[in-house]
């Protein structure tokens, strides 16, 4: 993290001036992040200027040509973002300042387009001497690196507390309930169709028999769209939304599946039907909303369902099932058709099917999927066209800059 890897930068780079120190004090550790309603809407600037005023004193700094200055306000910044957010521990300030640790990132990235010195064509840039101003900038952005990662993962294993416990909840628990509410329901609905049309066929039509999908994955589905648009009204990056999603269905996918390898009452052909209806949901919805590749992530979970709606009564079919399930092991295919409950309707599991690919398995094929976060990387910013100077450039005389932006509420006195 940023204490261990840039410690060094912060305890032996170059004092910073005291208007400089006066920004991380007032601006970074009095600033409090604050949290916003679903159906309320902050100004930008509101939500960003502290990245906005930070920028301003990188700005300062390289245009008098203090590089190691900036690195070290900007290592300093980072420390105190970071120390900041552990201690409150908090959704909204993890969210808050994801959004400015971002804009800050996306501001270097304007400053450094505006510098000449620090282009890597510029005479002042070769590599003969390693105190040059885009070996500078090129540290500040590993800093912002860090510190986005700092905030990241914090913020995801918050919300993956919530999101796992109401996805296995979703996907497997409500389906059952809805399926076994049909189910003892079913012969009094079908009495009552042929009792009042003989002529009605309860199997062409009947509503008393007519397949609806579980309506459990909405829940899911809304947990995450809630997530998504307290992003969106802290003005997060589509590129953080982007990862969002993915490492949302990597959860998924890793969670749910785990469940199948573990449960045996979870490997039916019902439920592996009903799983497939809520993943095929979760795929309409990534797609819809612009996060196509987030369901790559749900295959190996599409392929397991689909092994446990395969005929398995012959190793004749083997072969079958090794081209769908391509993504999932030996072990883990073992695994799963050693925990399938047989319906009355269907034909036992062959005992030449499980040994055939019992023999495939190896020593390094893992059962248990991983649940560890795909790998994160800047891939756009923010388009940052200037610097905002929406709040006092002389910080030094005001306690709280905040207070510019937020009136604190006057107490009632009691006449």
């Amino acid at each position: 993290g940023i204490n261990a890897e840039y410690g060094g930068v912060v305890s032996t780079g170059p004092c910073i001036s005291n208007p400089q120190q006066e920004v991380l004090d007032k601006v970074v550790l009095n600033w409090k992040a604050p949290r916003i309603a679903r159906n309320a809407a902050f100004p930008r600037m509101q939500i960003l200027f502290p990245a906005h005023c930070m920028g301003r004193v990188i700005d300062h700094l390289c245009r008098n040509h203090a590089w190691e200055n900036a690195a070290c306000f900007v290592a300093r910044a980072s420390f105190s973002i970071s120390k900041a957010s552990k201690e409150r521990k908090s959704f909204w300030s993890y969210m808050c300042w994801l959004s400015n640790a971002f804009e800050v990132y996306s501001i270097l990235d304007f400053i450094q387009k505006q510098t000449p010195e620090a282009t890597p064509s510029s005479p002042s840039s070769s590599p003969s001497s390693e105190r040059t101003p885009f070996n500078f900038f090129l540290l500040m952005r590993q800093m912002l690196d860090v510190l986005l990662e700092d905030l990241y993962k914090p913020l995801l294993s918050i919300v993956k507390v919530d999101l796992e416990k109401i996805a296995v909840r979703a996907l497997l628990e409500e389906a059952e309930k809805r399926r076994r509410k049909t189910t003892s329901n079913a012969l009094p609905l079908l009495t009552s169709t042929l009792t009042s049309s003989p002529t009605a066929s309860p199997l062409l039509g009947s509503p008393a028999l007519s397949h609806e999908g579980p309506k459990g994955v909405e829940t899911l589905i809304e947990a995450i769209d809630e997530k998504l648009q307290y992003m969106n009204l802290y003005f997060i990056h589509d590129t953080l939304r982007s990862y969002f999603i993915d490492v949302v269905m990597h959860w998924i996918n890793s969670c749910i599946l785990n469940q199948l390898l573990l449960r045996k009452d979870c490997c039916s052909f019902n439920k592996a039907t009903d799983l497939r209806y809520n993943v095929q949901q979760l795929e309409k919805y990534s797609k819809t909303n612009g996060h196509s590749t987030a369901a790559v992530f749900l295959q190996p979970l599409v392929q397991a369902t689909q092994l446990l709606t395969l005929p398995k009564d012959s190793n004749h079919y083997l072969p079958i099932i090794n081209d769908v399930c391509f993504l999932l092991n030996p072990a883990q295919i073992h695994k799963l058709l050693s925990n399938y409950q047989c319906a009355d309707f269907e034909e036992r599991i062959s005992s030449a099917l499980l040994s055939d690919i019992a023999e495939n398995i190896k020593s390094t094929d893992i059962l248990l999927c991983d649940s560890t976060e795909p790998n994160f990387f800047v891939s756009s910013l923010n388009p940052v066209t200037s610097i905002e100077n929406t709040f006092p450039v002389n910080m030094v005389n005001h306690s709280d800059p905040s207070s510019f932006f937020f009136k604190k509420k006057k107490k009632k006195t009691k006449s």
